[in-house]
């Protein structure tokens, strides 16, 4: 087997590198982002007030548009804190309420 360090191998990762990211962008390509407000209002809006609809939940500084790290909305969610009762998000719904911040919190399209 060839050396890693040699021009073939390196090109080899690259092109190996390159797949791995048009399999992750058109896999994310299809997933509409703007679905996390949807979730929100779902999970959060039996008991918060804030969580009845898009406009309500960006009013409330429960969002960092591109930020979810500072997001205190998916701080308590990703910590199992949030909701108190009732099913939690699956963690394919996390991610997508993840995705949908880190995204700048589009708007649901109509």
């Amino acid at each position: 087997m060839k050396d890693m360090k040699t021009p073939i191998g390196i090109g080899i990762l690259f092109l190996a590198g390159l797949g791995l990211f048009a399999q992750t962008a058109s896999t994310t390509k299809n997933i509409d982002l703007s679905q996390g407000s949807a979730l929100l209002v779902s999970y959060c809006s039996p008991c918060h007030d804030w969580a009845a609809d898009y406009d309500s939940i960006m009013a409330s500084g429960v969002i960092a548009k591109g930020d979810s790290a500072s997001s205190p909305a998916w701080q308590l969610i990703s910590s199992g804190q949030m909701p108190m009762s009732g099913p939690a998000p699956s963690a394919a719904e996390q991610q997508l309420i993840r995705d949908w911040i880190d995204a700048g919190a589009p708007p649901p399209k109509k």
